[in-house]
Parts: C-alpha cells; structure tokens; sequence
C-alpha cells in the first residue's frame, strides 16, 4: 500500500543519508585505525537498525578471519578471536564469493559458527570461548558483506538482527555493499598513514641509531671496535638472535672469511666468538653467494634456500648483506633468527644502509691496521739494526781513533786522510742510524723528553764546539746574536742540542766559503701560537747560503728523505731526515718552527720554546 511504500521510501532516504553524512566522517579518523573500525562497525549497525554485528579482518600472514570490532551481548569475547579461513563459515564465504550473504534464519545454517559466551569451566584458559547457544541473545538474522579494497579482500562487516525484527533484504545487501567500499577504502587509507607512521618514526630511530654509531665509530679505528659496534647496532636495531662481520682474507686468495666480530652463536658454531680472529670458508653458504653477487639476501624460510648452511640452531630466517667499499666487497654483516616474524624487509633494508654507513670505517680501519703492522714491522727493522750496528760501529770508531793518534805507529798523509773519511763515514752511518731510530719513536708518540728549566746559551755553546773544524775548513763566520741572561727555558736538554745541532749544520754545509750563519735568541711575547704560552724565546739561526725555493719550503719539514735540488747539487751529505725530526721535536716542546728562504740569498731558520717560568706558573 502507498502508507508502507512511502514509509519504506523515507526509511532509504534517511539511510542514504546518514550513509553520506558517516562515509564523509570517516576520513577524518585516518590517524586512528582501532577508532576508525570502531565507527564503521557502529554506523553500519546504525544505518540499517540492528542489534549488533562484527567488523572481522584478513590476517596477512595466516589468511584467518580476526575479529577486530564487535557490538551487542558477549562482544567482548570475540574481539581478538580467529576464524581459520579453512573452515566453512559465512565471514568466508562472502570473503570467497567477493559478495553479501544473506541469512535470515541462522539457527539452521551450518556456516554460523553460534552465540559466543564465556566458558564457565575454571580449568580451562580464561581466555577461551565456545560457540553455544546464549540465553541472553539469540541470532536470527545475519547480513555479511566483504569489504573489498581495490578488488582484494581484506575483511568483513558482519550485522545481526533488524530491531523491528524483519529480515534482510537485497536492498539492505546493496546498502551495506555500497558503505563496505568506502569503509574498505577509509581502513586502507589508515593502514597506509599507520605504515607510513610506522616507518617515520623506524627512520626517525634508524637515523639516530646511525649518527649514534657515527660517534662511536669516530672513537676508534682498531677494526674489532669498529665491527662490534656496527653488529651490535644491526642485532638492537632488529630482533636477530646472532649475527657476524666477516672480512674477505686477501692472503688466502678469497678462498677464506677472517671472523672479525660475532655475537649470539653457541660455543659449537662455526662463528661461536671464540673463534674470532680465525679463518672460515668464504665461497659456501648464502653469505658466499652475497659476496659472489654482491647483492643482500633476505630468506624467511632456510630450509627452502640450497645455499644455506646451519650455523645458529632452529635457525629460520636470515638477512645477508655485503659490505662494499669502491667498488670491491670486503666482507659481510649477517643476522639470524628461530623466529620468521624477528626479521623484515624493512630490516634488510636498514642493514644495507647500516653497511654502506660503516663500510669507510670498516675500510680505514682495515688500512690503519695494515698499516700498523708495516710500521711496527719498519720500527722493528730499524731497531734491530741500530742494535745490531751499534757494535761494530762503536768498534771501528774505537780502533779508528787509536790508528790516528798513532797508537800503534806514525801514519803518513794518505794513511791520514783514508782514517779521517772512515771515522767520517762511521759518524755519519751513526748519525742515520740514531735518527732513523728518533723517526720512528716519533711517528708512534714513543720519543720521551725530560723537561726542565734550562739555560739556552750554554746550550748553543755545547752544539759550536763539535763543529768547529767544520766551521774553520769552511772559513766561516759564527755570530752569536743574544744577551748571556736569557730567561730559562722549558725544554728537554739532550733534545735541544739536538734541535741546534740540525739548524747549525745545516747552515755550516749550505753556506759556502767565507759565508756567515748568525744565530740570535730573544725574549718575545709568542704572536705565533695564540693557543700556547704567553712568552717563548724566539730563535733564529741565519745563513748566506744557497737558499730554497717555495715548493722546498712546503715540503722540508713534511716529506721525510727529502732534499731540495740545490742540496743535492753540493756534494754535502744528507738523509732529509733531520728538518722532519727537528719540527717533531720543537712540537713536543710545545713551539713553533718555520723558515724564510730565497735561492741564492739564503735562510733564516726560526722557532719558539716556552719560558720555564710560563710553565711553571701554568701548573701551579
């Protein structure tokens, strides 16, 4: 009759209009995936008036049907509960069909799994249900319709019983239809803003963990360091059990791994830490194949990958990635777990970033260790052969000197001169040696000093008189240039003649005959060192000799065994060894050093020692 067409047209106009009204609400629910489930199962309840119902989603992993949101008696003993999607229920079905179904007679239809109430049984879990009839509710009438994103499944909308006790028609199918495609879409928007969240605030955490290990890397570069603190970030930022860094062992022709860091693996194990520090095979397993191709490797399910090899028990998923420096592979960094779930993608994904980010500490540390071992192995040679010269060189200096003060018979002139270029020959070897063995306590911070106050004209004095002949064959001039009552200085006493002695003779050999070296020594504030002490003693030691150019400038006090051309052009004898020792020196003491030259003028050769009573005043 027209009464009831007329109420039932007004009835679909308020449910069109509240669907309208409700799908332009949802979307403002998208930063909250539970609060969005929890409206779209109430305003689907509301929309065709009935007494309660479950919004149900697909497990991505298991496929099963969980119950996310239900209203109406026992609701809350579904929540959390899974629909295997094995098993014939109507959530499956409508997910099967891609379809609503409709049954307005529940009690006989088989695919309803029953009312759902708590067990009263005290033995068993407390969390468990059953499906038996409830005395409190009964079901009579259900309206199950997918909710379909972009075609695909990913849930249901479940609704029981009309208040006024009609059944569900095809029309209230359509209606709900039409609501699940907005709902579906609104719950895909969310998980997406979640995922996105989620991922943030994983970058957010990655990043910091990466500027956290920046900082430790920073502190060291003794390679084990280094790789522990890159495992133990890749093992905290993950939910791995183990893992390794293994580096390519060059001296086995790839053949071999060197363990260089393990975490998490038994004694039994191949990579158990107790062989860190040893050789294991390169070439076999997945990580073989990760060095071979250069390519990370995610597996979930070991047992399925012929490449693996079980090195942690109960093992089932594993992440390898290759640790790559210009262009080469030089190792790996691999993580294990029993548990599938522990390790993602998004994991595999920090680990290769985490490996990119540690691949130049990795690779620097490797070189400072290769280099480590040359000078340990250079300081060692050259220890053993000042120890093992030290000997015959006192010996042949001994006897030398007795055969020229004509111990043992006169000499004539030429048995004179062939003496004189031995016992030369020997001060100079002498002299190589000693510096030879200083360059190298240098280079690894072992050249001690004994510091004190000390008179510098004294000092000046005790480096002349060696070198008097050589001054005299020269017929040189020596200009002392400094008041006798110089401040003390603060300096190692042995080490500052030695400075002395190298500014000295230099000026003695490059200077040519007739030639001047002037040396002066005043009292200064120090303008040339803003960060050391208030006042020096400024020295200079001055020749008129051969001069360097600019690019010798640069390079005398930084290149060891270096020579410009002009003192390779003399026949003056020289290792390019004392300028380099002689600034490490002068350092140590705390100054500063640097020279001013021009070719064929000469050169003026300065540096700055601390006052003994700056120090001292500084201490106290």
């Amino acid at each position: 009759n027209k009464t009831q067409l007329f109420e039932a047209t007004q009835s679909r106009s308020q449910q069109l209009e509240a669907l309208n009204e409700i799908s332009s609400q949802l979307s403002t629910e998208i930063a909250d995936v539970d609060r969005l489930l929890d409206r779209i199962m109430r305003s689907a309840v509301d929309i065709l008036k009935c007494e309660a119902g479950s919004l149900l989603l697909e497990d991505e992993e298991s496929g099963d049907m969980i119950f996310r949101v239900a209203l109406g008696p026992n609701a809350d003993d579904l929540v959390g509960r899974r629909l295997p999607r094995e098993e014939p229920s109507l959530a499956n079905e409508a997910l099967t069909r891609a379809e609503s179904v409709i049954v307005n007679d529940a009690a006989s239809d088989k695919r309803w799994f029953g009312e759902v109430i708590e067990s009263d049984d005290e033995d068993e879990d407390e969390d468990e249900t059953e499906a038996v009839p409830s005395t409190t509710f009964k079901s009579r009438a259900l309206l199950t319709t997918p909710l379909l994103a972009q075609g695909q499944p990913i849930g249901v909308l479940q609704i029981i019983n009309k208040k006024n006790g009609s059944p569900f028609t095809n029309e209230d199918a359509t209606l709900l239809t039409t609501f699940a495609a907005q709902a579906a879409v609104a719950i895909q928007n969310a998980r997406l803003y979640a995922l996105q969240d989620e991922r943030l605030i994983q970058r957010v955490a990655e990043l910091e963990g990466l500027a956290a290990i920046d900082q430790s890397l920073n502190q060291t570069l003794e390679l084990q360091q280094v790789a522990q603190v890159t495992l133990n970030w890749a093992i905290r930022q993950s939910k791995a059990k183990a893992g390794i860094i293994a580096l390519i062992h060059q001296e086995s022709d790839d053949e071999n791994m060197l363990l260089i860091s393990s975490s998490g693996y038994p004694e039994e194990s191949m990579f158990s830490a107790t062989v860190i520090g040893e050789t294991v095979p390169a070439k076999v397993g997945i990580w073989g194949r990760v060095i071979r191709t250069a390519t990370p490797s995610f597996t979930r399910n070991l047992k399925e990958d012929p490449d693996y090899i079980e090195t942690f028990p109960g093992a089932v998923a594993q992440i390898t990635v290759p640790i790559i420096s210009a262009s080469e592979v030089l190792g790996i960094l691999m993580i294990e777990s029993d548990n599938e779930a522990d390790l993602t993608l998004l994991d595999m994904e920090f680990l290769t970033r985490l490996a990119d980010h540690a691949s130049p500490a990795i690779a620097n540390s490797k070189l400072f260790g290769e280099l480590s071992h040359q000078q340990k192995a250079r300081a060692d040679f050259v220890r053993f052969i000042a120890h093992e010269l030290k000997t015959p060189m006192t010996s042949m200096k001994g006897y030398t000197d007795l055969l020229m003060r004509g111990v043992v018979g006169p000499l004539n002139e030429q048995q004179s001169n062939f003496l004189e270029t031995i016992f030369n020959s020997v001060n100079r070897l002498e002299a190589l040696v000693n510096d030879l063995r200083d360059i190298e306590a240098q280079d690894a911070n072992q050249l001690k000093l004994d510091m004190g106050a000390i008179d510098f004209p004294p000092i000046v004095r005790e480096c002349l008189r060696p070198l008097e002949q050589a001054f005299e064959r020269k017929e040189q001039n020596v200009v002392l240039d400094f008041p006798e009552d110089l401040p003390q200085v603060w300096g190692d006493h042995q080490r500052l003649i030695q400075v002395m002695t190298n500014f000295i003779t230099n000026g003695n050999k490059y200077t040519p005959v007739n030639g001047t070296v002037t040396i002066k020594a005043e009292e200064a504030v120090n303008i040339w060192d803003t960060e050391g002490v208030r006042r020096v003693l400024h020295v200079q030691i001055q020749d008129n000799g051969i001069g360097m150019s600019e690019d010798d400038l640069k390079r005398i006090f930084k290149e060891k065994y270096f020579r410009s051309d002009t003192a390779r052009d003399t026949d003056e004898p020289g290792t390019g060894l004392g300028m380099v020792l002689t600034r490490g020196l002068i350092l140590q003491h705390g100054g500063q050093v640097w020279v001013e030259s021009e070719p064929g003028v000469g050169s003026t050769f300065h540096f700055t020692i601390p006052l003994a009573d700056e120090i001292l005043r500084e201490a106290m």
